[in-house]
């Protein structure tokens, strides 16, 4: 069976075999790669976007093939070009299976008008991950104020790129998600909230279930109530406004009442420190604004910005952190949950899109309503002062994640699917 891959970066192999900067894929796609190389004698064909649009690239990296397609700089804007790559790519390679990651980007309708040239569209299948046209309609400002909406820093009106900007971003990008999806004859989804979605967009798809395979360093280590740091609280992300971190803060100051020595982590750049004229002319208006409410609520002393971390950094923070909290204002299934999950860390996440597949709340951790952050600290004084609850949590969220990112079965059933959709079933 041959299978192309269009995917959203390059993978570092290819990069740095034809000169260019390496980026880190996502990675669910070397699990991906890595599944199919170990599970099946299939050939594999990669494709990665380009924005010097005046160079073609193709190629082998060990038994990959490889293609470029052209992207936009502006990455809102459809690509009649990554459309003619496509046609081009998958008539000289007539693949089984055409797999595109993702709705995320224009690209994925040029791959999908391509195939519908070809008279191969049913070859064609998408993994979703989140679905930006529902996000941008109903979560992307996560219950912050218009008039913070609206606001903007000396960055963001230089780059037109406010958050009322962004959503329109979003907007913009979801109309061809949209017709993506409409266009589709196959998806695979993996929580009831993508299900959902998706069916009210295209009633007629067929929607294939396949959880998702974790980074690699996650299937090691194991959470511990005697060696985690006493009332810490990592937050994976915070860089933007649906990742909920405002909300976080919120629930904060209601914790470090009870808990003065409460202590928040998260990734990114520490907005209290751009004071310089450069830094803040790179300062985003939600960072201000995450700054102001540090100040607001008195946490100068109870939140640390870790700035990026690397995958094994990454798995080394959640096992230190005496709970893991996701309070995004939507979610499909939570890579961040997965992998607190697996790693037994007790899990505190706001009960939005496609969670509830992923944890039963008061089993696997705790569920709240987004608009609720009282809750959320309610949940943090459970964790902390009930000695076998987080223990108990932490066993049950291993055992139901080890299940849930399988990687051998995750492997076998996208098999199945690419199997049930070249035979036609």
């Amino acid at each position: 069976m041959k299978i192309l891959l269009v995917c959203n970066t390059r993978l570092p192999e290819i990069a740095e075999k034809e000169g260019l900067p390496i980026e880190k894929p996502e990675s669910w796609i070397l699990g991906h790669i890595n599944n199919l190389q170990a599970n099946s004698d299939a050939s594999i064909v990669y494709m990665f976007p380009l924005t010097d649009s005046k160079r073609k690239i193709k190629g082998n990296v060990g038994a990959i093939s490889y293609y470029s397609y052209d992207r936009k700089k502006n990455i809102c804007l459809y690509s009649r070009e990554a459309e003619n790559d496509f046609y081009n790519a998958f008539n000289a390679e007539k693949p089984d299976i055409i797999h595109i990651f993702g709705t995320e980007f224009p690209h994925t309708l040029s791959a999908i008008n391509a195939a519908e040239k070809l008279g191969i569209s049913d070859k064609v299948v998408i993994s979703i991950q989140g679905i930006i046209s529902v996000i941008a309609k109903n979560h992307y400002l996560a219950g912050m104020s218009e008039k913070d909406v609206r606001a903007c820093t000396l960055r963001d009106f230089l780059r037109h790129d406010s958050i009322a900007s962004q959503r329109k971003k979003f907007e913009k990008r979801g109309k061809y998600e949209i017709e993506a999806v409409k266009k589709a004859s196959h998806v695979i989804g993996r929580t009831e909230w993508d299900f959902a979605c998706l069916t009210e967009i295209n009633p007629e798809v067929k929607y294939h279930f396949c959880n998702e395979t974790l980074r690699e360093s996650f299937y090691d280590g194991e959470w511990s109530a005697e060696n985690c740091q006493k009332h810490s609280i990592f937050v994976s992300q915070s860089n933007y406004p649906l990742k909920g971190f405002h909300k976080m803060l919120e629930a904060m100051a209601i914790i470090v009442k009870k808990y003065p020595d409460a202590h928040l982590y998260t990734t990114g750049t520490d907005p209290r420190e751009l004071r310089s004229f450069s830094q803040r002319m790179r300062k985003t208006y939600y960072q201000k604004y995450i700054a102001k409410l540090v100040k607001r609520y008195g946490l100068d002393k109870n939140v640390t910005f870790l700035g990026f971390l690397n995958e094994e950094q990454m798995r080394d923070r959640y096992l230190k952190s005496n709970v893991f909290v996701s309070p995004s204002s939507i979610e499909n299934s939570s890579n961040s949950v997965g992998e607190a999950m697996i790693l037994g860390v007790p899990v505190i996440s706001s009960d939005v899109g496609g969670i509830k597949t992923l944890m039963k709340h008061g089993e696997d951790g705790f569920l709240y309503p987004f608009d609720e952050p009282y809750m959320l600290a309610h949940y943090a004084d459970r964790m902390f002062s009930d000695n076998p609850l987080p223990v108990m949590l932490s066993q049950n969220a291993r055992k139901r994640a080890r299940d849930t990112h399988n990687r051998e079965k995750n492997a076998m059933d996208m098999l199945e699917i690419y199997s049930a959709i070249v035979g036609n079933d």
